[in-house]
């Protein structure tokens, strides 16, 4: 957790072994949850390996609101950062080794080193960022441009994500998805199984 930090802003090697005695490492299995709508999230997640993923359940369908894998770091942020109730979940789309560092030990890691609330700062600046643009693009961008630019942006997603889940992610109907992955992913060769 702390060297993807340190990705954002220089943090002394002393404040990262201070960091990391903080951080546990604990497992979950596909279909486990680490938050219920309701709940107060009450620590920071980055997923070491496997996949999770936010969304609102409040509908009929689920509606996607981000995936979390690869050294990313996972929560619901509004209810992490204010330790208020949340209104989504975070479940494990697959077995999952998931680092995790509590609120109140987060806190005290600002408090102890400038250099470490710096690097979380920028690295919530550029996830609102890139929030932002993908509201934007939700409203912006046609059907088919929502899905090239998903396809180009993150194709990763392709091969450990069911397309269900990716078709949500980026507010398009299952079917026209399917049609769309047939003619730019299929016909192309540009398989992402």
């Amino acid at each position: 957790m702390i060297e993807i930090l340190s990705l954002y802003n220089k943090i002394h090697s002393d404040e990262k072994k201070q960091f990391e005695s903080s951080v546990k490492t604990f497992k979950k299995k596909k279909g486990d949850f680490l938050l219920f709508d309701g709940d107060v999230q009450d620590s920071l997640f980055m997923i070491k390996k496997g996949v999770t993923f936010l969304y609102d359940d409040t509908g009929r369908d689920r509606r996607i609101l981000d995936f979390f894998y690869n050294n990313r770091f996972c929560a619901d942020f509004i209810s992490f950062t204010n330790q208020s109730a949340s209104k989504y979940c975070i479940e494990c789309l697959s077995n999952c080794i998931i680092e995790s560092i509590s609120y109140d030990s987060l806190q005290k890691a600002f408090n102890q080193s400038k250099a470490i609330e710096t690097a979380y700062r920028v690295l919530l600046e550029k996830m609102l960022i890139a929030s932002i643009l993908q509201n934007v693009n939700q409203r912006e961008l046609s059907m088919e441009d929502r899905f090239k630019q998903i396809m180009h942006r993150k194709p990763e997603l392709f091969k450990m994500i069911p397309h269900k889940y990716i078709a949500s992610y980026v507010n398009i109907d299952v079917t026209n998805f399917s049609k769309l992955y047939n003619k730019h992913c299929v016909r192309n060769g540009l398989l992402y199984k």
